[in-house]
């Protein structure tokens, strides 16, 4: 045994009810600093924020959802004015914070090939707004960090927004006239069509192989048709993904998801929830691109849903 030790333990006292004494004076000061070091963090991570004052950022980023297609992340409005207002939320406001999410939107015109203007609207990167905020004086440098911090921390209620989510109660799935269920359940806006179009990303002109459907972040996403998911992972530019083969040369593709509720292998049924809506992979904005395949040929998704 070390010398050093052997010397403690001849000065310790031998009296239980004494060396318990000690032991809790040792220890309390430590667990004083670690409460205080915790609350500290929690506070620089935290929003002070009411439920009542979430509820305005929640119908700020439903209105411009609504205006133009394009879902902003209420989390990320909150982060950014928590930063902005020093946590002091008596200074947000539901058209504050309406004026904020429109911030996250870009406007892009481009002429089709028969020279007509066609306006799309994107998504601008929570970074592209901070460091237009940055340069207009409204943050300072070093804030992004803080607001990433913030979007990092689970300040909200875990089930408010679960990462797999589950179907509204009642919900019962309907098949159309062609036999599939519709695969987005909930408030949804069609966004692009199967065509030939600009892509936004790589600046070219390509084959649009499926229909967009815009809808909030984590909005529940069911498979079409019964059948073996034959791809469920992250895939490239398409992001997470979900792939389903029907078994009658039919495959459905469901791309850009938030998250995945299964597995390769997997049998579901027409209805069952397969993942949620998301911005995953090369994508501007929380949607779903919905694909139908018919013996390996892309075909246009629209007769089949919407009839």
């Amino acid at each position: 045994m070390p010398l050093a030790v052997r010397i403690l333990l001849t000065l310790l006292p031998k009296n239980e009810k004494t060396l318990a004494v000690l032991i809790a004076i040792l220890i309390l000061p430590v667990v004083f600093i670690f409460f205080l070091v915790s609350s500290i963090t929690t506070m620089t991570h935290v929003p002070a924020i009411k439920p009542e004052q979430i509820e305005m950022y929640k119908e700020a980023s439903v209105a411009v959802f609504a205006e133009f297609g394009i879902m902003v992340p209420f989390k990320e409005l909150i982060a950014i004015d928590a930063v902005r207002y020093k946590q002091d939320f008596r200074e947000a406001s539901t058209y504050r914070a309406i004026q904020l999410a429109r911030r996250f939107i870009k406007k892009v015109e481009k002429r089709d090939k028969d020279g007509n203007v066609i306006v799309y609207y994107y998504k601008k990167p929570l970074e592209t707004v901070v460091q237009e905020m940055i340069e207009s004086g409204e943050l300072v440098e070093g804030d992004l960090e803080r607001i990433q911090r913030y979007l990092q921390f689970p300040w909200d209620n875990p089930t408010e927004n679960p990462e797999v989510p589950g179907l509204p109660d009642g919900y019962i799935p309907v098949p159309g006239a062609n036999g599939l269920v519709f695969p987005v359940v909930g408030q949804w806006r069609l966004s692009d069509v199967f065509r030939d179009r600009y892509n936004p990303v790589t600046g070219k002109w390509e084959s649009h192989k499926g229909i967009d459907l815009a809808a909030p972040e984590g909005t529940p996403v069911v498979a079409a048709k019964k059948g073996r998911v034959v791809l469920a992972s992250p895939n490239g530019s398409a992001g997470n993904e979900v792939k389903i083969d029907h078994g009658d040369g039919t495959k459905t593709r469901y791309l850009h998801l938030h998250s995945i509720a299964v597995s390769e292998g997997q049998e579901v049924e027409a209805g069952q929830i397969i993942g949620a809506v998301g911005s995953t992979g090369q994508s501007t904005g929380s949607h779903l691109h919905f694909e139908i395949h018919i013996h390996g040929k892309a075909v246009n998704p629209s007769p089949y849903l919407f009839k």
